[in-house]
């Protein structure tokens, strides 16, 4: 349960980044998971909190990422987004 609450917030974060938030998210929680932990030799062979903590770390990520695209759309014009799957959506509301 903490791993996957610790993923969330540290995806939410990093997730507003324009460009490669959701990799930094992913790769931080894994490391700040494995910090955490009481048995640390465990990650890299299936445990439990080293896959969820980070998935659930990028799915926030995901979801935060549209903050920047949004907010382009609204002060500028001109503003590109970090993702090229935002940059069509943008394309699409603009």
């Amino acid at each position: 349960r903490m791993p996957v609450l610790r993923g969330t917030a540290i995806g939410s974060a990093l997730g507003v980044l324009p460009g490669g938030g959701h990799i930094l998210a992913a790769f931080t929680s894994y490391s700040v998971e494995k910090r955490v932990s009481k048995h640390p030799e465990n990650f890299g062979r299936g445990a439990i909190e080293g896959v969820a903590s980070p998935e659930s770390a990028n799915n926030a990520a995901a979801q935060t990422s549209f903050i920047p695209l949004l907010t382009s759309i609204h002060h500028s014009r001109i503003a590109y987004p970090g993702q090229r799957e935002h940059a069509a959506t943008k394309d699409v509301l603009a």
